[in-house]
């Protein structure tokens, strides 16, 4: 069995794995978890791979070139840092001698709270030809092994529940898994064929077994890793192809995958895969959830009844004659990735987060679908702080918001709380009388924050698809602003404050008595800048919205009227 290794260079981007060898033991097996002869430790290596983790210590079987009698093994661990201490140490030999190798069995204890690895080596004076295994232990003495082969098989045992869980090919944070199998003496064999620039193949870990007789039609097994490095689409081939010399013909068997790698690489995804994430559409910045209140997400999508393969669907009526299926899944992480990307597609603008079960103190505002071109999507739902008091919800609570509570309170047309639950001043679960109350007592003795005025310079100009001029002009825009602001360009050019439909044009940041520091949108990227007030020259901020045969747009902007907080 083939060790599987891993370089310094891949050492450095070791990423937080669950151990398949956890295997939780109880106080009946202990004298099974350490192997005491060359039989047992075979065993242990084909059922559990090189380390398995016990209560509070690790197993390590490492098979290593037989010796002259009295030699010392040629392996040794070449570092152990203070998280672990060697307990026990043995090297076994076949009885019959006729074993190639031999198996050196390390009991390594733990501390609670610790970080450590265990590198073996044979070869001290090469970096590159160890074997790392890096193991995290919590408070409470937990072990997890977070190295990337802590996800990779190594062993007959493994490799079985690994193919059952993901098939041939497994795909874990930003790498990849291609599980291929040859039988010997066969005259076909798999080879790669195919391998994007996007993805580095990292590691081969061999998991036929230690000991295996390559007699014909014996199966040899092995994992091949890859590393995608950048954002984008890709794809990785292997061919099942024939041996015969000169045979050029089709392969017989095929195994491939177009991916898509988003966000920095922090998933990739497979076709109909969605990456869903949770922002705060102020920051940018994803939600925290509460794990005793996890957000349920609800698709629903139309179809005909008499589509194949539908009719098992549970369904409800919409208008009593639609039949829609709804799905709902638990995020139990953000982001997180959800295999039901052609849902999403086919449920159009029916996809929401179940009311009750947003993240505490926010409401959703729109949620976005990005389709890749391997048909997988991007989705971004966007929430906003439920600001007490704002059942405009506009991002501030103001006279606005008491107006409208007014008249919805008095049962005007048209007054409609997109945010009712911010009116609930008093918490009681209903509105009346009381919470206006409340509201105006808020409003009137609430400090006021720090803030300024924000003048928006607009010049514009266009021509026609056809080269016709569309006329030019300019107007000039003013707005009361404080930290937080946020400021959505619309396509007629003009600016409008926290309506959070889009992405903003600038946000400002910080309001100090020597001047605004904000981030502006600028030659297609965002940019932060801090800006004096009553400055002589405008500050160019681009237009998110550029067209060629159209209207565009040229802003510019400056700051002034400083008002520190506390003053009216």
């Amino acid at each position: 069995m083939k060790l599987k290794k891993l370089t310094a260079a891949l050492l450095s981007a070791a990423v937080m794995l669950a151990g398949t060898g956890q295997i939780p033991a109880s106080a009946a097996d202990t004298a099974k978890q350490i192997p005491n002869d060359y039989d047992s430790a075979l065993e242990f290596l084909n059922t559990y791979g090189v380390t398995r983790i016990n209560r509070d210590n690790i197993c390590f079987v490492f098979p290593e070139p037989v010796t002259e009698e009295g030699e010392e093994p040629v392996y040794a661990i070449a570092g152990l840092d203070a998280g672990g201490t060697v307990t026990y140490r043995e090297v076994f030999t076949s009885p019959d001698g006729r074993s190639p190798f031999q198996l050196e069995v390390i009991r390594v204890l733990t501390n609670p709270g610790c970080y450590f690895y265990c590198t073996y080596t044979s070869d001290v004076s090469d970096p590159d030809s160890a074997y790392t295994y890096i193991f995290e232990t919590d408070n409470r003495g937990v072990i997890t092994e977070t190295d990337l082969y802590g996800w990779v098989p190594d062993c007959p045992a493994e490799y079985s529940r690994f193919t059952e869980e993901n098939g041939k090919i497994g795909v874990h944070g930003r790498y990849l898994a291609y599980c291929i199998e040859n039988n010997a003496g066969t005259a076909y064999s798999w080879s790669e064929t195919a391998v994007d620039s996007a993805a580095q193949k990292v590691l081969v870990s061999q998991c036929s077994g230690a000991a295996q007789e390559m007699v014909p039609g014996a199966r040899t097994c092995s994992v091949h890793v890859y590393k995608v490095l950048q954002d984008g689409q890709l794809t990785v081939t292997w061919d099942l192809c024939e041996l015969a010399e000169g045979g050029t013909g089709l392969p017989a068997e095929t195994l491939t995958e177009t991916f898509c790698a988003v966000d920095n690489v922090s998933a990739v995804l497979r076709p109909d895969e969605v990456y869903f994430r949770m922002l705060d559409a102020g920051t940018g910045k994803l939600l925290t959830l509460d794990p005793d209140n996890l957000p349920v997400l609800d698709v629903r999508t139309e179809y005909l009844l008499d589509r194949p393969g539908k009719e098992d669907f549970a369904v409800q009526l919409v208008n009593g004659d639609v039949p829609v299926r709804v799905d709902s899944y638990t995020i139990t992480e953000n982001p997180i990735v959800l295999p039901i990307a052609e849902a999403f597609r086919n449920a159009g603008d029916r996809v929401s987060v179940r009311e009750g079960t947003e993240p505490a103190g926010y409401r959703i505002v729109t949620m976005n679908t990005a389709v890749q071109k391997n048909r997988s999507c991007i989705v971004d739902a966007k929430f906003r702080y439920v600001i007490r008091g704002d059942v405009n919800f506009d991002g501030e609570f103001g006279m606005s918001d008491l107006v409208l509570m007014t008249r919805w309170l008095l049962c005007e047309n048209q007054a409609w709380l997109r945010n009712w639950a911010a009116g609930d001043m008093n918490e009681d679960n209903r509105l009346d009388s009381r919470d206006l109350v409340l509201m105006k007592r808020l409003l009137m003795t609430r400090p006021a924050a720090a803030h300024c005025t924000l003048t928006v310079e607009t010049s514009y100009s266009g021509f026609g698809v056809m080269g016709q001029p569309l006329g030019s002009g300019e107007f000039t825009q003013t707005f009361d602003v404080t930290e937080g602001d946020l400021f959505y360009e619309y396509m007629d050019g003009t600016w409008h404050p926290n309506d959070g439909a889009r992405t903003p044009i600038l946000r400002v940041e910080r309001i100090t008595e020597d001047g605004v520091l904000f981030t502006a949108h600028y030659r297609g990227e965002d940019q932060q800048s801090e800006l004096a007030y009553d400055a002589e020259e405008l500050y160019p901020v681009s237009s998110t919205f550029v067209v060629y045969d159209g209207i565009n747009y040229s802003h510019g902007i400056r700051f002034g009227g400083y008002t520190p907080a506390g003053s009216q």
